[in-house]
């Protein structure tokens, strides 16, 4: 198990000093990366061999709200294989106690053909501790057949979006979610939220975003050339009397 510890600055928080869902992803992308760079596999190493490890899902359950000036510890382990997917805990504490826990699910991306590699092999294997239980089960259908989520807003990416896998870097699509979501839910405390990252968003793409709103739950589907790029399911908390 890895570990890594951040402070929240207000360039990571919102206008309330509620940290961002993006800054908070961003602290994790970096742990799971530290975490990867100890056991040999790099992302140097990874893009000799011409992959990439991408992020195709993630669920996060939030207890405790994270806040300018919080410090920050994030635990991290890859500790098994589902198909073709490498899962990763993450078990994330401030100084007022254990905030957040997330899972995600992460593929080998063929970085010349833009393909899911189907394999499961590292140059170094990372090993298989099994310290941190798994994280909150992911729900594989945001929307169900019948459904048709209302149009909201367009984004246009922009080259700020995009990482050095070509794509966008997955901790943006939380500041679109934010962007998407009226003021009346950006101020309330989210208590879960699970993103399905279905394909990739590329520069000068515009992302038609639809959704269901609903009191305490907001579904959100982004299309782009077609193409679902990711579906959200965002649960808040209970607004105080």
């Amino acid at each position: 198990m890895f570990a890594k510890r951040f402070s929240a600055s207000p360039e990571h928080c919102d206008d309330t000093g509620r940290i961002k869902l993006s800054s908070l992803q961003y602290f994790m992308q970096v742990t799971a990366c530290n975490d990867c760079d100890e056991y040999g596999n790099t992302t140097a190493a990874l893009r000799e061999d011409g992959v990439a490890f991408v992020i195709t899902r993630i669920s996060m359950d939030i207890y405790l709200d994270i806040r300018e000036g919080d410090t920050i510890e994030i635990f991290t382990e890859s500790d098994r294989t589902e198909g073709i997917c490498w899962i990763r805990e993450f078990l994330i504490a401030t100084q007022n106690g254990f905030a957040a826990r997330a899972s995600t699910a992460w593929i080998l991306l063929d970085l010349n053909k833009r393909t899911v590699v189907r394999r499961t092999e590292l140059r170094h294997e990372l090993p298989n501790l099994h310290l941190i239980p798994e994280g909150s089960p992911y729900i594989k259908r945001i929307f169900a057949r019948d459904e048709s989520p209302a149009p909201i807003c367009e984004i246009s990416i922009q080259p700020g979006h995009i990482d050095v896998n070509g794509h966008v870097n997955n901790t943006y699509y939380q500041d679109f979610i934010h962007e998407a979501l009226n003021e009346s839910y950006n101020t309330r405390k989210i208590e879960h939220v699970q993103i399905s990252y279905e394909h990739e968003a590329l520069n000068g793409d515009i992302l038609a975003i639809s959704g269901i709103m609903e009191d305490r739950r907001a579904r959100l589907r982004a299309v782009a050339r077609g193409k679902v790029c990711f579906e959200a399911d965002v649960a808040f908390a209970a607004e105080e009397a």
